[in-house]
């Protein structure tokens, strides 16, 4: 699940909701950022409601301060693509620390 680039290294994960697909990446980041599609978090989800879907999971682990989140979805509606971005983001950080799940 997780790769390797010339200096970062980032974890992937793939989290689906209903026909909604997101492949999740996270990267160890000084600068934590949210970006959904190439575009910030509260770009591409207009509405706090989906905005909080879509970071629960990470706000949860408490881990949102410590990552870069990059994220592709496609498929479905709006919702289930903030809940795919959500199983996405519960599955990555398990990988880094097995405490978090």
């Amino acid at each position: 699940m997780s790769a390797t680039k010339s200096k970062n290294t980032y974890i992937e994960a793939v989290g689906r909701r209903k026909t909604a697909v997101a492949r999740v990446r996270i990267v160890e980041s000084a600068k934590p950022s949210f970006t959904v599609n190439d575009r910030e978090l509260f770009e591409y989800f207009p509405t706090d409601a989906l905005k909080k879907i879509a970071q629960e999971a990470i706000a949860t682990s408490g881990l949102a301060t410590k990552f870069a989140v990059s994220a592709k979805v496609k498929g479905s509606g709006i919702h289930a693509q903030a809940e795919a971005v959500r199983h996405g983001l519960s599955r990555a950080p398990v990988t880094v620390d097995a405490e978090t799940r």
